[in-house]
């Protein structure tokens, strides 16, 4: 089926999508009848499959004449593609980059939703928000058993001395991973996210339709204050959570991390604001700092993930008792490398702290303020 707006108002096309298909599975085309005629020979004559490949998230360019509105459509548009593409991915293709980057360009969906929520109606698009969470927590099941083999057993196994006979249990990994496979593609082709994915589709008029019953200057108000009050209320979260750095258990850890992952991607977000490409930026050395501290956390929450694979093998091999005894040796040489990369996560915090922020500005062309250069 093809829809063409004739006239009117360019929401009316999300309108008439969402009636005819929100309750139904679907796929879409970006390609002209002409290609896809072209592609169906192909198929025919040379047994053709076609594997969609995973896609990192292009960064979005905003400009400072650009209202809050039109921030977000861009934003918005760079994560909408980076969830489409690589959904198809998912769908398509072995690729343990494809679940990754699907789950990232829902969290980059998220952040921006919450960060310029100003620019909407808020009963409008919090279901899209939490539709995008749920998805996540699905797809995020097949990016964790992705971890377990390839960031987890893998460096174990190369770095333990004499080596470790970690065939039996990779077995089972990949058989986990397997199954979440096809839990996660059963999910991507069930209507349950046909509405999410329709107002990916046309994120623009998603825009448009919640903002219409807004004033003026709500939605075509000026980008640096929404901006300011975006990075600053994620910086105070991450800020709450890092006074009690040392006391923190591992699932408020857990839930520092995705603060610190809320404030990186905000941070893209409204980069091009205030550092002009290719020159030296207060705001390019806050995110180089934030970039290093997240990498450790990230660690971290893959260390602690390893826990898993105790029920995996339990529940996969009951009558291989003797897997647990690699899945042991596996989590011992984390948990040493880990005990080290928390004391540089404390450092790295302290170098954080001392990066400035660069959204305290008094203009945003200009130089830092006198509170620009403390901790906020």
């Amino acid at each position: 089926m093809e829809l063409e707006l004739k006239s009117g108002e360019a929401q009316a096309l999300l309108k008439a999508a969402e009636t005819l298909f929100a309750q139904d599975t679907f796929s879409v085309s970006k390609q002209s009848k002409a290609q896809q005629g072209y592609a169906v020979l192909i198929r025919a004559n040379d047994d053709h499959i076609h594997s969609a490949r995973p896609q990192s998230g292009r960064k979005p360019t905003l400009d400072a004449r650009m209202s809050g509105a039109q921030a977000l459509c861009r934003i918005g548009r760079a994560a909408s593609d980076q969830i489409l593409e690589n959904w198809d991915a998912v769908q398509m293709s072995l690729d343990a980059e494809g679940p990754h980057q699907l789950r990232i360009g829902l969290r980059r969906l998220r952040t921006a939703l919450k960060g310029l929520k100003p620019v909407m109606a808020d009963s409008d698009l919090s279901w899209l928000s939490r539709d995008g969470r749920n998805l996540g927590r699905v797809v995020g099941c097949l990016r964790d058993a992705d971890v377990l083999l390839e960031d987890i057993v893998a460096p174990a196994a190369r770095g333990i001395n004499g080596g470790l006979n970690h065939s039996g249990l990779c077995d089972v990994l990949i058989e986990h991973r397997e199954r979440q496979r096809w839990i996660v593609r059963q999910s991507l082709s069930s209507p349950r996210w046909s509405r999410l994915r329709l107002n990916c589709i046309l994120f623009e008029e998603t825009v448009v339709s919640s903002s219409s019953s807004l004033d003026g200057a709500a939605k075509y108000g000026d980008i640096f204050p929404l901006a300011q009050q975006a990075l600053k209320k994620c910086w105070k979260r991450v800020r709450q959570w890092g006074r009690r750095l040392e006391k923190l258990s591992l699932a408020e850890r857990h839930e520092m991390r995705k603060a610190l992952k809320s404030l990186r991607y905000m941070t893209e977000f409204f980069l091009p604001l205030y550092a002009p490409a290719g020159s030296p930026s207060h705001a390019r050395t806050f995110l180089k700092q934030l970039k290093k501290l997240q990498n450790v956390f990230g660690y971290l929450n893959d260390v602690a993930l390893a826990e898993q694979m105790t029920g995996i093998v339990a529940k996969l091999r009951p009558d291989r008792p003797d897997l647990l005894q690699a899945v042991k040796s596996v989590q011992d040489w984390h948990v040493q490398r880990a005990d080290r990369a928390w004391d540089d996560a404390q450092r790295r915090w302290q170098d954080l702290l001392g990066a400035p922020r660069f959204w305290v500005q008094t203009d945003p062309g200009g130089g830092m303020d006198s509170n620009g250069m403390v901790p906020a």
